[in-house]
């Protein structure tokens, strides 16, 4: 992060929903975004960074049809993952964008979607 920051770079970070879990994932997003006061932005202050983060672009998994991936699954199953992850993340930011990767039935096709999109709630 402080990386980007050096550079003038946008952050884009990947949450684990393969093996991860919604709430996982929301504790990511209040610890790059939440204020201070919040129980993870306590932490991130605690670990020397007061100011949030403003991390805007996030990706849910990547590739979770693979089954060289963690926690892979089926299309449908990361459909529905994913939005339960997109949910709980946007009750800790809501202006933020997610993303998810995947591919098509024919396992040819790869595919990207991103906010706003059938995938995303």
């Amino acid at each position: 992060m402080r990386f980007c920051e050096i550079v003038g770079a946008e952050p884009y970070v990947t949450v684990n929903s393969g093996q991860g879990s919604e709430t996982m994932a929301a504790a990511e997003v209040e610890y790059a975004n939440g204020p201070e006061d919040s129980p993870m932005g306590k932490w991130r202050a605690h670990n020397g960074r007061r100011a949030p983060w403003a991390v805007k672009l996030w990706s849910i998994g990547n590739e979770m049809y693979g089954s060289w991936q963690l926690g892979n699954m089926p299309l449908a199953d990361y459909t529905r993952k994913h939005n339960r992850f997109a949910q709980a993340m946007r009750a800790k930011d809501p202006p933020s964008s997610w993303s998810a990767s995947a591919r098509s039935a024919d396992g040819v096709k790869a595919c990207s979607a991103s906010a706003p999109s059938p995938w995303t709630i």
